[in-house]
C-alpha cells in the first residue's frame, strides 16, 4: 500500500505538470485571441471614423441628417470604450502567463502576434486507444485504487483473530496435593490442545 501510494504521489506530480502546461498553452491562446480582438477593434475604429467623416460631409450637402450623423459617432465610441477593457484583459493575461512561467508580470514580452500564427500538430492515423491509460491522471487514479485494495487486504486480516496452535505437556493444578492425579493430566492436555 505504501509502494503504490508513493507511485500515486509520484502520478500525481507528472499530472501537476501536465495541468501547468495546459494553463499556460491556454492563457497563450487567450493572449493570442487578445490581440486579434484589439487588432479587429482598432481596424473597425478607423472605418467607423472614416464613415462618420463621410456622414459628416452629406451633412453639410444636406444628404444626410443630425440623428445618421450622432448614431455614427455613438458606435465609433462605442468601438473606443472596447478598446481599453481589451487591453486590460490582454495584461491581466500576460500576467498570468508570467505567473505560470515564473517569472515577474512585467519582464515577460510576448509579440502581437494573433491566432494565425499558431501551428497544430496533426493527428496521428492508428494511435492506440490504450495512450489513454499512460496519462498521469488516469495513473495515479489506479494506483489509489490499488493501494486502497491492498488496505482492504490487511483490514481483511486484522478482522479475524490470530490463531497459534501450540502443545503443552505437564501437570498444573490449583492444588497441589492433586498435582500428580492422572485426571489433572488429562484436563491440562485437553485444555493446551
Amino acid at each position: 500500500s505504501a509502494q503504490l501510494q508513493l507511485w500515486r504521489s509520484i502520478y500525481q506530480r507528472d499530472d501537476a505538470r501536465r495541468q501547468t502546461s495546459a494553463s499556460i498553452v491556454a492563457q497563450y491562446i487567450e493572449y493570442l485571441s487578445l490581440n486579434d480582438r484589439l487588432r479587429v477593434a482598432r481596424e473597425t475604429e478607423v472605418v467607423l471614423r472614416g464613415m462618420l467623416d463621410a456622414v459628416a460631409s452629406r451633412l453639410k450637402v444636406g444628404d444626410a441628417t443630425v440623428t445618421e450623423l450622432e448614431q455614427q459617432r455613438a458606435a465609433v465610441y462605442s468601438v473606443q470604450a472596447t478598446i481599453p477593457g481589451l487591453e486590460l484583459q490582454r495584461e491581466n493575461a500576460i500576467n498570468s502567463l508570467a505567473l505560470l512561467v515564473g517569472a515577474t508580470p512585467g519582464s515577460l514580452t510576448l509579440s502581437q502576434r494573433g491566432m494565425d500564427s499558431l501551428t497544430f500538430p496533426r493527428v496521428l492515423p492508428g494511435v492506440p486507444a490504450n495512450l489513454l491509460l499512460r496519462r498521469p491522471d488516469v495513473r495515479a487514479i489506479e494506483a489509489r485504487l490499488l493501494s486502497a485494495d491492498a488496505d482492504i487486504d490487511v483490514a481483511r486480516t486484522r478482522l479475524l483473530p490470530s490463531i497459534d496452535l501450540t502443545s503443552q505437556v505437564g501437570y498444573g493444578s490449583l492444588v497441589f496435593s492433586r498435582l500428580f492425579q492422572p485426571y489433572n493430566l488429562a484436563w491440562n492436555t485437553i485444555a493446551n490442545v
